[in-house]
């Protein structure tokens, strides 16, 4: 009878340990589910170039409300907004940014803003266009370094983040992060966007399909529309948040390993 329990606690604590191998958790810090929220809708410092945006302020409260009161253990961990909002926070630690502090410290990341192209407005890179004057005006996307410490979700609303289209432009974000979303065209952004998104991500849609949903209904539908991207890993492409449905294991760094990488399109 003695080494029958002995065998059946051996079972159990084999089983245990095999079960906690096998649950994927937020990675680098203890499980936490955190959000970063960094948002730009003041551009009065560019003297007329970009025109302020209404859009980007209430994206971001309305985002952090949908997630306050502790929803499925979530919680803000830094919002950032106008000229709080630094090239710093994005850049890579290893170019002297505080990313592994800031971007690549939550496990979702909103930005909202505007974004311009290389050659435009004085980037010289895809870029996020920021109002401060304690650091660059940009945060250019060559700078940016993702997943390689927490970050799994870089969703973005802005123009032309992912406009080049190309795999090896994007994938050079790509350290571990498990999706980033963007638009590959211009986008005309609206006041529920933060909204609209976090709704459907808290009913247990993928971040792909709720971002890709998010660009169909929050359309002004008397202009054009655009086309929303999603990069990401075929094994990651369903993943949803943290406590609402499945998410898969970090990816390998697209420099390691691109053949799983992909750029889904939607055109809205």
């Amino acid at each position: 009878m003695m080494k029958f329990n002995k065998i059946l606690a051996l079972v159990i604590i084999i089983s245990m340990s095999c079960s906690f191998t096998n649950e994927v958790k937020a990675d680098n810090d203890a499980g936490a589910k955190e959000i970063g929220i960094a948002c730009v809708g003041d551009y009065s410092s560019w003297n007329g170039e970009l025109n302020n945006l209404n859009s980007p302020i209430d994206i971001a409260n309305d985002f952090a409300e949908e997630f306050a009161n502790n929803e499925k253990n979530w919680k803000v961990k830094f919002k950032h907004l106008n000229n709080l909002v630094w090239e710093t926070d994005f850049k890579g630690k290893i170019l002297g940014g505080e990313d592994h502090i800031y971007a690549d410290n939550v496990d979702i990341l909103i930005y909202s803003g505007h974004g311009v192209k290389p050659n435009k407005y004085g980037s010289s890179d895809y870029a996020f266009a920021l109002n401060t004057k304690k650091s660059s005006k940009y945060a250019n996307q060559s700078q940016m370094y993702f997943g390689d410490r927490d970050l799994e979700w870089l969703v973005t609303f802005t123009c032309n983040f992912l406009a080049s289209k190309d795999l090896d432009t994007i994938g050079h974000m790509a350290k571990g992060v498990h999706a980033i979303c963007g638009f590959e065209t211009t986008v005309i952004l609206t006041t529920d966007m933060g909204k609209v998104f976090a709704k459907k991500l808290k009913k247990g849609y993928s971040v792909k399909e709720s971002f890709f949903a998010t660009a169909e209904e929050t359309r002004i539908w008397y202009k054009s529309g655009g086309t929303a991207g999603v990069f990401t890993t075929k094994n990651n492409a369903n993943d949803c948040l943290w406590g609402y449905g499945k998410v898969s294991s970090d990816p390998a760094r697209y420099s390691s390993d691109s053949s799983g990488y992909i750029l889904y399109s939607y055109t809205y």
